[in-house]
Protein backbone atom coordinates (compact mmCIF):
# COMPACT_ATOMS: atom_id res chain seq x y z
CA UNK A 1 0.00 0.00 0.00
CA UNK A 2 1.62 3.06 -0.82
CA UNK A 3 2.25 6.16 1.19
CA UNK A 4 -0.38 8.63 0.58
CA UNK A 5 0.41 10.74 3.30
CA UNK A 6 3.00 13.96 2.53
CA UNK A 7 4.96 15.67 5.13
CA UNK A 8 4.92 19.17 5.63
CA UNK A 9 8.71 19.22 5.06
CA UNK A 10 8.25 18.25 1.36
CA UNK A 11 6.15 21.03 0.29
CA UNK A 12 7.03 24.12 -0.16
CA UNK A 13 6.51 26.98 1.63
CA UNK A 14 3.82 29.61 0.73
CA UNK A 15 4.46 33.14 -0.17
CA UNK A 16 2.56 35.54 1.15
CA UNK A 17 1.20 38.53 -0.92
CA UNK A 18 3.41 41.07 0.58
CA UNK A 19 6.26 38.71 -0.34
CA UNK A 20 4.65 37.94 -4.00
CA UNK A 21 4.41 41.80 -4.88
CA UNK A 22 7.90 42.57 -3.05
CA UNK A 23 9.53 40.08 -6.07
CA UNK A 24 7.48 41.55 -8.42
CA UNK A 25 8.64 44.79 -7.39
CA UNK A 26 12.26 43.65 -7.60
CA UNK A 27 11.90 42.34 -11.02
CA UNK A 28 10.00 45.12 -12.75
CA UNK A 29 13.39 47.68 -11.35
CA UNK A 30 15.52 44.92 -12.91
CA UNK A 31 13.87 44.82 -15.86
CA UNK A 32 14.04 48.39 -15.95
CA UNK A 33 17.44 48.48 -15.09
CA UNK A 34 18.35 46.21 -17.86
CA UNK A 35 15.58 48.20 -20.43
CA UNK A 36 17.60 51.74 -19.26
CA UNK A 37 21.34 50.34 -19.69
CA UNK A 38 20.29 48.95 -23.54
CA UNK A 39 19.10 52.77 -24.30
CA UNK A 40 22.57 54.15 -22.95
CA UNK A 41 24.38 51.23 -24.79
CA UNK A 42 22.22 52.37 -27.60
CA UNK A 43 22.93 56.22 -28.18
CA UNK A 44 26.52 55.31 -27.28
CA UNK A 45 26.63 53.51 -30.38
CA UNK A 46 24.64 55.62 -32.33
CA UNK A 47 27.11 58.88 -31.04
CA UNK A 48 30.11 56.63 -32.01
CA UNK A 49 28.45 55.60 -35.48
CA UNK A 50 27.73 59.58 -36.06
CA UNK A 51 31.38 60.46 -34.90
CA UNK A 52 32.85 57.72 -37.04
CA UNK A 53 30.48 59.32 -40.32
CA UNK A 54 32.03 63.02 -39.50
CA UNK A 55 35.07 61.57 -38.95
CA UNK A 56 35.36 59.73 -42.45
CA UNK A 57 33.84 62.73 -44.13
CA UNK A 58 36.29 65.05 -42.86
CA UNK A 59 39.11 62.87 -44.02
CA UNK A 60 37.30 62.88 -47.60
CA UNK A 61 37.03 67.04 -47.45
CA UNK A 62 41.11 66.87 -46.26
CA UNK A 63 42.33 64.26 -49.17
CA UNK A 64 40.15 66.51 -51.91
CA UNK A 65 42.28 69.64 -50.64
CA UNK A 66 45.63 67.66 -51.01
CA UNK A 67 44.83 66.01 -53.87
CA UNK A 68 43.66 69.63 -55.77
CA UNK A 69 46.72 71.25 -53.76
CA UNK A 70 49.16 68.79 -55.19
CA UNK A 71 47.44 69.36 -58.68
CA UNK A 72 47.89 72.44 -58.77
CA UNK A 73 51.48 72.18 -57.35
CA UNK A 74 51.96 69.56 -60.54
CA UNK A 75 50.52 72.37 -63.19
CA UNK A 76 53.15 74.88 -61.74
CA UNK A 77 56.26 72.95 -61.92
CA UNK A 78 55.24 71.71 -65.51
CA UNK A 79 54.34 75.33 -66.76
CA UNK A 80 58.02 76.05 -65.28
CA UNK A 81 60.00 73.05 -66.76
CA UNK A 82 58.33 73.81 -70.31
CA UNK A 83 58.97 77.56 -70.12
CA UNK A 84 63.06 76.99 -68.89
CA UNK A 85 62.87 74.54 -71.98
CA UNK A 86 61.22 76.91 -74.47
CA UNK A 87 64.01 79.98 -72.94
CA UNK A 88 66.76 76.99 -73.69
CA UNK A 89 65.46 76.52 -77.64
CA UNK A 90 65.15 80.30 -78.07
CA UNK A 91 68.39 80.67 -76.66
CA UNK A 92 69.79 77.95 -79.14
CA UNK A 93 67.87 79.25 -82.12
CA UNK A 94 69.34 82.67 -81.49
CA UNK A 95 72.71 81.41 -81.26
CA UNK A 96 72.70 79.44 -84.20
CA UNK A 97 70.91 82.61 -86.31
CA UNK A 98 73.87 84.71 -84.93
CA UNK A 99 76.49 82.06 -86.28
CA UNK A 100 77.95 80.51 -82.75
CA UNK A 101 77.39 76.91 -84.28
CA UNK A 102 80.26 75.63 -82.39
CA UNK A 103 78.91 76.72 -78.85
CA UNK A 104 75.26 75.42 -79.65
CA UNK A 105 77.10 71.97 -80.55
CA UNK A 106 79.15 72.17 -77.07
CA UNK A 107 76.03 73.06 -74.76
CA UNK A 108 74.07 70.51 -76.43
CA UNK A 109 76.52 67.95 -75.98
CA UNK A 110 77.23 68.82 -72.37
CA UNK A 111 73.30 69.34 -71.89
CA UNK A 112 72.87 65.82 -73.42
CA UNK A 113 76.04 64.48 -71.76
CA UNK A 114 74.89 65.43 -68.46
CA UNK A 115 70.77 64.15 -68.85
CA UNK A 116 72.52 60.87 -69.70
CA UNK A 117 74.56 60.75 -66.81
CA UNK A 118 71.54 61.78 -64.93
CA UNK A 119 69.72 58.78 -66.64
CA UNK A 120 72.54 55.90 -65.69
CA UNK A 121 73.18 57.05 -62.06
CA UNK A 122 69.03 56.95 -61.23
CA UNK A 123 69.14 53.50 -63.15
CA UNK A 124 72.17 52.76 -61.09
CA UNK A 125 70.54 53.58 -57.69
CA UNK A 126 67.36 52.10 -58.59
CA UNK A 127 68.91 48.52 -59.59
CA UNK A 128 71.24 48.54 -56.48
CA UNK A 129 68.51 49.32 -54.05
CA UNK A 130 66.07 46.54 -55.72
CA UNK A 131 69.54 44.11 -55.11
CA UNK A 132 69.46 44.98 -51.55
CA UNK A 133 65.71 45.02 -51.13
CA UNK A 134 65.36 48.21 -50.28
CA UNK A 135 62.42 50.00 -51.61
CA UNK A 136 62.51 52.77 -53.78
CA UNK A 137 60.27 54.84 -51.03
CA UNK A 138 63.52 54.92 -49.08
CA UNK A 139 66.42 55.53 -50.86
CA UNK A 140 67.45 59.33 -50.31
CA UNK A 141 68.90 61.33 -53.02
Amino acid sequence: MANTHVSKQNQPASLTQEQVDMIISNQRKTLENQALSASVAEKRIEANKELAIKSIDAQKTDRAGERKSQSERDTKVLVFIILIVCLFVFGLGWLLTNGHKDLVQYVLTLVFGGAGGYGIGVSKKKSDSSKSGISDATVVD
